[in-house]
């Protein structure tokens, strides 16, 4: 094989690997710390992510003019100039577009979990803290919102139902 079939082959199989984990361990992401703000990082687009995908953009250009130009992943072929800066132009615009587009999900994310009512909604404890604190699973009609609630009552356990309030006096939710 070429060199960049092999770089193919090699970042859609690293792609695919992170793809599985990321499935297999849910909502564990180690390379995010959001806190609400979406501007523009360099950072952020040069992660492990951004180059994983400039390199899938990058070696899926060269592959498919090799391959185009040999009918064959096996045959040596060399580039002109022209067909390097195209790769080069379609790997940055494949990294910079899913950049966007996980800024995106992460602002439509951001917003849709703190603008609920939440008021007489059913919710389950998944998380007891001190001082009558808990963190709560409340079910909307868009889906779980994770929220943190509080108990004057009686001692609560995880997985106990409930019905989340809103006290105005407060400003938090509390629930019995």
């Amino acid at each position: 094989m070429t060199w960049f079939n092999i770089l193919f082959c090699v970042v859609f199989a690293i792609f695919f690997l992170k793809s599985l984990i990321s499935w297999i361990a849910g909502d564990i992401d180690v390379d995010i710390d959001f806190d609400g703000d979406t501007d523009i990082d360099v950072s952020g687009m040069l992660s492990f992510k951004g180059i994983l995908h400039f390199l899938m953009g990058f070696s899926s250009v060269l592959t498919a003019v090799g391959y185009e130009n040999t009918h064959s992943f096996f045959v040596p072929y060399t580039f002109s100039l022209g067909t390097y800066v195209l790769a080069i132009c379609f790997g940055l615009f494949i990294m910079i577009g899913l950049f966007y587009l996980y800024q995106i999900m992460l602002k439509l994310n951001h917003y849709s979990s703190d603008n609920i009512n939440l008021n007489n909604m059913n919710g389950k404890i998944y998380l007891v803290e001190e001082n009558g604190q808990y963190q709560v699973l409340v079910n909307t009609p868009n889906g779980t919102v994770k929220k943190t609630a509080y108990s004057d009552g009686e001692n609560h356990k995880i997985g106990d139902e409930i019905i989340v309030k809103w006290d105005k006096e407060n400003n938090k939710y509390i629930f019995n």
